[in-house]
């Protein structure tokens, strides 16, 4: 293997650190924590879509405790580039400053430092064997506080469960976030039959304005919402509006109309 042709490496060393003194549970959340920080950082400086492939896992080394990573060539960034964030991340690690990191790659960096004081040993961001800089077992990453707005809202999503001795609801509103909504046990019943429906749910939300994600929400009523298909959404909005165009004779002169309104 080619280890000056573009490597990152996330090593740690140690008096006690060795990849048979480690789970793999703690190896995959270390890499899962170490894409999570370097996306942020690319997201600060690009509209790069980082839901693509941007880098590889390369190998596992048995020096202590070796993670190699290597860039995935894409037409949306280059090489140049994708380093530069990951100078610029080491960067923020090396001089505390995370001013604008947000809160996502504070807590991935947080777990980074976690391991570090568990198995005593120094992690160190390198690219192709420079030392950019390091984490031990005393670095404090603290997350910032949250900037907040609170109000009324509504939320749709999958029920995928509900229930409990302290009932509760969960709702899926994509792949990635399930929201959590405390609830009685007359709510939970009248639910119980809607498992995997889409619901509505109105209520009193307080979310982070970076990520729009809801932190809280207390749960004031249940919406009479079913989801229906696009052909009889028209058919309903055809039902709404029927009789409005009767007097227009052609499409140009409901055009014409609109334009003028």
């Amino acid at each position: 293997m080619d280890t000056t042709n573009d490597i990152l490496e996330l090593k740690f060393e140690g008096s006690e650190i060795n990849p048979s003194n480690v789970k793999p549970s703690e190896i995959a959340e270390l890499i899962s924590n170490f894409e999570k920080a370097l996306l942020v950082s690319i997201k600060e400086d690009s509209e790069i879509d980082t839901n693509e492939i941007l880098f590889t896992f390369e190998e596992i080394a048995n020096r202590s405790l070796d993670l190699l990573f290597k860039p995935k060539p894409s037409k949306n960034i280059s090489n140049d580039t994708f380093n530069n964030s990951y100078r610029k991340l080491s960067k923020r690690i090396s001089e505390s400053d995370f001013d604008g990191f947000s809160n996502e790659g504070l807590i991935a960096l947080r777990g980074i430092c976690k391991f570090t004081r568990k198995h005593k040993c120094v992690g160190s961001f390198r690219l192709n064997n420079e030392t950019l800089s390091s984490i031990t077992p005393t670095t404090e990453i603290s997350i910032k506080q949250p900037l907040c707005l609170k109000g009324e809202t509504t939320i749709y999503g999958e029920l995928i469960d509900v229930g409990g001795d302290n009932p509760n609801i969960h709702i899926k509103i994509n792949e990635d976030y399930i929201i959590i909504v405390d609830t009685n046990r007359e709510i939970a019943k009248k639910l119980g039959n809607r498992l995997f429906d889409t619901i509505g749910l109105n209520g009193y939300a307080k979310w982070e304005i970076e990520t729009s994600k809801i932190l809280e929400f207390k749960l004031s009523s249940i919406l009479d919402y079913n989801p229906i298909g696009a052909k009889e959404s028209f058919q309903q909005l055809k039902g709404i509006t029927s009789g409005v165009w009767d007097n227009y004779n052609s499409n140009q002169e409901i055009n014409n109309r609109l334009l003028r309104d």
